[in-house]
């Protein structure tokens, strides 16, 4: 008959045994999962503690810039609108002239 059963020498594995291979490495990943979501997490905070003086100073400077930027423009309207009538390109040398000032 052809060979239906286990030679006396090879190994064999219990359901035990593959049972124990799965759970620690079952462990293994589950350990592996949590240092890294630590590790995640402790660079994020520590990107949001390192930005986190920046932002309102960053947010004051935009509006000091978008002030004068209105400021600046509405002076050169103004300025414009008072002269008379020009011609387009006097007025618009005259509005770049005011706006690079």
């Amino acid at each position: 008959m052809a060979g239906v059963t286990r030679s006396p020498g090879t190994l064999r594995r219990s359901g035990a045994d593959r049972g124990q291979l799965l759970l620690v490495t079952a462990l293994g990943l589950t350990a592996l999962l949590v240092v890294l979501a630590l590790v995640l997490s402790s660079v994020i905070y520590t990107g949001d503690l390192s930005t986190r003086g920046t932002k309102a100073l960053d947010e004051t400077n935009v509006l000091h810039v978008q002030n004068e930027g209105v400021a600046v423009a509405t002076r050169a309207i103004d300025a414009e609108n008072d002269g008379g009538v020009h011609s387009y390109e006097s007025m618009r040398a005259n509005v770049s002239r005011e706006l690079s000032t």
